[in-house]
Parts: C-alpha cells; sequence; structure tokens
C-alpha cells in the first residue's frame, strides 16, 4: 500500500513560542514576588524560579542547531512549584496552558494513503477520497481541493524524505479516479 507522508509549515509556530515564553517568564517573576512578599523565608518559590530558569538555558546550550527545545521541563517544573502551594489550582491553569503548548507546536504532518488523507487539524480531520475534486503538489504547495468549494493549501518542508511531486500526483489523481468510478458502482 503507497502511503506518502507531507510535514506541512506550522505558519503561527513563532506566535506560539511567544505565548509560551510570556507565560514561563510572568510565572518566574510571579515565583520570585511570592518570597518577597513572604520575606524570602524559605526561598522555595525562587528555587523553583531557579530551576525553571536552568531548565531554559541548560538544553538550549547543548542541543544541535537544527533541533527544536521545547518548554516541557520548565512547565513541568512550574506546574510543581503551584501544586506545592496552596495556590494548586493556578498549576492546572498551567497544566491546560501545557497541554494547548503541546497541541499546538507539534509536527503538523498529511498522511495520503489508498483509503484516506489524513488532516492534522485537532482533532485528526480524516478526508474520503470522494470528497474531493482535487489533491495536488505543485512547487512544495499542496493544495486540497474540497467538492464543496474548501480549498485548503500549505507549505511543504519535507526536510528528510523529499517526496516526487510527479508520482504523487499521479497517485492522487488514480486515486481520485477510483473514487468517481466507485461513486458511480
Amino acid at each position: 500500500m503507497q502511503k506518502f507522508e507531507l510535514v506541512i509549515k506550522n505558519e503561527k509556530e513563532k506566535l506560539y513560542t511567544l505565548f509560551s515564553w510570556i507565560v514561563i517568564i510572568i510565572n518566574i517573576i510571579i515565583f520570585i514576588l511570592i518570597d518577597a512578599y513572604n520575606n524570602f523565608n524559605s526561598l522555595s518559590m525562587v528555587i523553583y524560579a531557579g530551576i525553571v530558569i536552568a531548565a531554559i538555558i541548560i538544553p538550549r546550550y547543548f542541543k544541535n542547531r537544527k533541533e527544536k527545545t521545547g518548554f516541557t521541563a520548565s512547565f513541568f517544573i512550574i506546574i510543581i512549584g503551584w501544586v506545592s502551594t496552596k495556590y494548586w489550582w493556578v498549576g492546572f491553569i498551567v497544566l491546560l496552558l501545557f497541554v494547548l503548548d503541546i497541541i499546538v507546536r507539534r509536527k503538523l504532518i498529511v498522511s495520503v494513503n489508498e483509503e484516506r488523507i489524513t488532516y492534522p487539524s485537532f482533532p485528526v480531520k480524516e478526508i474520503k477520497w470522494f470528497d474531493l475534486s482535487n489533491l495536488i503538489l505543485k512547487d512544495r504547495l499542496l493544495s486540497i481541493d474540497f467538492k464543496n468549494n474548501k480549498l485548503y493549501q500549505h507549505e511543504i518542508i519535507n526536510d528528510e524524505n523529499e517526496i516526487d511531486e510527479k508520482e504523487f500526483n499521479e497517485f492522487c489523481k488514480e486515486q481520485l479516479n477510483k473514487s468517481e468510478l466507485y461513486k458511480y458502482n
């Protein structure tokens, strides 16, 4: 069974990263302010703030240039910091923001096979061939044209394994023809 996986560009990744940075920095500042309000008696929140800062800096120092670092450790430490205080509900809110961060910053892969097209929305959308009027890849631009006049277009960023456009387009044309024949039989 022939299968194509096309990685599409996440157009809003920089915005999501900025939002994550803002959430983390605000939490670090609040941790320090909580200990300052308590005259630095226990320093527990300052220690959490220091660990969060270390969790941000250390992976960026030891990573490969092409590798993207996430905020998993930072969010996890922030959640533990809030849960260890009487403000556990703030930890729950940060947990929700962390889950959203994971969802929006995931790798977006359009999977095309003989049965269906899997589109990386949330939740994942499965598109049947008979719902499409055309599916084409041209100059690293994937166009998904629905029969109801919806059109999705995305830039492809497949780095590790290049997709042969001609082979992909022939496969899609064949599947579209099969779906039309199936519809009439």
